[in-house]
């Protein structure tokens, strides 16, 4: 039995209560998801609360049952970012936007100049593609394989995306002594903001 079922098997969940129970559980991971992106408070309640009438809207003829609905949800809230959110009046201008920094009160002053500088890079020096899949890959912790079926993308084009948008940011950082698992542990860091 896959996590969704058992959430709603120990849930008591009937096909009236499904909705009620699923965004309770996903809506606060999917609202930081958005918020990381637009920095938008009111973005996020908007766009979260489309991904769960677009989920309702497209599983109105189903019975929530052999999906993954994490996956499905996520999905959802890619298709509504990269398309949507893009060409909407959600979108709003740069100036209005000020990012939410990591809690970076147990790091060194290096180490936080470090963790802000990825926040700048991330917003400002990757292509959405490469943002959505090391937001999706190393944030939000998804595999390569679940971040290809979110995204619409192959496994493989997932990887090039992944490795071009890492050096991407080692790029923005102006060091290439910066490693990998460096940046993968501090973009990590960025999700308990």
């Amino acid at each position: 039995m896959n996590r969704e079922m058992t959430l709603l098997a120990t849930a008591g969940a009937t096909h009236e209560n499904v909705p009620t129970i699923l965004f309770n559980t996903y809506a606060p991971a999917l609202y930081k998801y958005v918020f990381r992106f637009y920095q938008s408070a009111l973005i996020a309640d908007r766009v979260v609360g489309d991904i769960f009438a677009r989920f309702l809207e497209q599983s109105s003829t189903s019975r929530y049952s052999g999906i993954n609905l994490h996956l499905e949800l996520y999905a959802i809230a890619y298709d509504i970012l990269i398309r949507d959110v893009r060409y909407s009046n959600y979108f709003m201008p740069m100036e209005t936007k000020v990012p939410k920094q990591a809690d970076t009160t147990d790091l060194d002053i290096e180490d936080q100049q470090l963790l802000k500088n990825i926040q700048h890079a991330l917003l400002h020096n990757l292509t959405d593609d490469q943002r959505h899949v090391v937001i999706l890959r190393f944030v939000e912790g998804f595999s390569v394989k679940e971040t290809a079926l979110i995204t619409g993308k192959k496994v493989g084009t997932v990887k090039v995306i992944q490795n071009r948008g890492i050096a991407a940011l080692r790029k923005a950082l102006d060091s290439g002594a910066v490693e990998t698992h460096t940046i993968a542990i501090y973009i990590r860091r960025m999700s308990y903001a």
